[in-house]
């Protein structure tokens, strides 16, 4: 007999095959960081007052095609989420508690200490951690064109605020009733949208249209106004339907 047994050739130990061979966790756990944090523009903190604009768990689950539990946790672990309960645990287990300890401590079941807790492991690898300071910038800019806007809608330079607006909206995931998302980028004074190009003077005057039927009371039909369903879902979201 030889060292390769008794037919002479080596043994080969065989296991069952992975179903997903090019799976990598914690790639995908980034991805949805990445998504969830960019989705949700604005950290959570019960300590703070959130803007009532600011997108919600719930409408960002359902983007994501998450549970808002998957999502609160992607969020913990981007640190875009604080509540009361997610400091304590997380305290706790600083100081050396065992999730036993912890969920006799807190009265929460093994789940909901482990909802509140980061995912364990991945680089997560945010741009610039943890990218509040310019989310949070780019969040507070887009309010103020709102404002601006709307305080300005019967003004004769209505038009002036109207294309700040939508400046400071370009590349924001809109989502439309239908639930459907997208988004458009500005050049040259013309907004591109999804193989679209929507001139600013031609936008600016679907505008002034529904401005009208506004002042007049009439239903707005955006076929007679000539707007798409997809502007008229960012004049709602921009306040261009104020009034």
């Amino acid at each position: 007999m030889n060292d390769f047994g008794q037919c002479g050739s080596k043994r080969v130990k065989r296991g069952r095959p992975k179903k997903k061979p090019n799976y990598d966790r914690e790639k995908e756990i980034d991805d949805l960081i990445q998504q969830a944090v960019t989705l949700f523009e604005v950290p959570y903190d019960d300590r703070d007052e959130r803007s009532p604009d600011a997108p919600t768990i719930k409408s960002v689950a359902a983007a994501m095609n998450t549970s808002r539990v998957r999502l609160k946790k992607l969020l913990i672990t981007a640190g875009y989420y604080s509540s009361e309960t997610s400091r304590k645990v997380q305290m706790l287990l600083s100081q050396g508690y065992t999730i036993n300890q912890i969920i006799q401590e807190t009265g929460l079941s093994s789940a909901g200490v482990n909802a509140v807790l980061p995912y364990k492991r991945g680089v997560y690898n945010l741009e610039d951690p943890p990218l509040y300071s310019e989310i949070c910038k780019q969040f507070r800019k887009r309010k103020r064109a709102c404002e601006q806007l709307i305080d300005h809608l019967d003004e004769s330079d209505s038009q002036k605020y109207l294309w700040e607006a939508i400046q400071a909206f370009e590349n924001y995931s809109f989502q439309m009733e239908s639930g459907k998302r997208f988004k458009y980028t500005i050049e040259n004074e013309c907004l591109y949208l999804e193989g679209q190009t929507f001139p600013r003077n031609e936008i600016e005057t679907v505008f002034y249209k529904i401005r009208e039927l506004k002042r007049t009371g009439s239903v707005i039909d955006k076929k007679n106004s000539q707007c798409c369903d997809m502007i008229y879902t960012i004049f709602l979201r921009i306040g261009a339907n104020s009034k």
